[in-house]
């Protein structure tokens, strides 16, 4: 059909660039001979290890069924479950989220490593500035009241 060899010959362009304005890719000679997109496996475990040197974990322990909390390491998914499920997990979930949450600003975080991070940054310094306002305001007023109040 007359249809079929019109878009044969036809030129699909999918830009508004003209041809004579493309730029044509570089030589694979001039390309990095890695991906250079891709972090390196040793420099990206190294910045793990350096950010969060506690739950950094070595190649030998990225293990399945292994418990952060209790550092406990399961042999399978139902002893990872009925770990889970124990008293004992349960009180070490609630010890670490306590040692990981920041009453001051309200936010919980993973790890006691993040919360001491929270804590040097701006928005928690900034609250606890208006904590410490608020408190010495409030001791003011009282001292007031106790010097107005009559003595008996």
């Amino acid at each position: 059909s007359e249809d079929a060899s019109e878009d044969e010959s036809a030129d699909l362009v999918l830009s508004s660039i003209s041809a004579e304005d493309a730029i044509p890719p570089l030589p694979s000679r001039h390309l990095p001979a890695t991906d250079a997109r891709k972090p390196s496996a040793s420099g990206l475990a190294r910045t793990v290890r350096e950010l969060f040197p506690s739950e950094a974990l070595t190649k030998k322990e990225k293990k399945p069924f292994y418990c952060r909390v209790c550092r406990f390491q399961a042999k399978g998914e139902e002893d990872f479950l009925q770990h889970r499920a124990s008293e004992a997990h349960q009180i070490n979930v609630g010890r670490d989220q306590e040692a990981s949450h920041c009453r001051l600003c309200r936010k919980q975080f993973t790890s006691p490593e993040q919360l001491q991070e929270h804590r040097k940054g701006k928005g928690h310094q900034a609250a606890l500035q208006r904590r410490s306002g608020r408190h010495q305001r409030g001791q003011k007023r009282h001292q007031a009241a106790q010097r107005r109040a009559p003595r008996s």
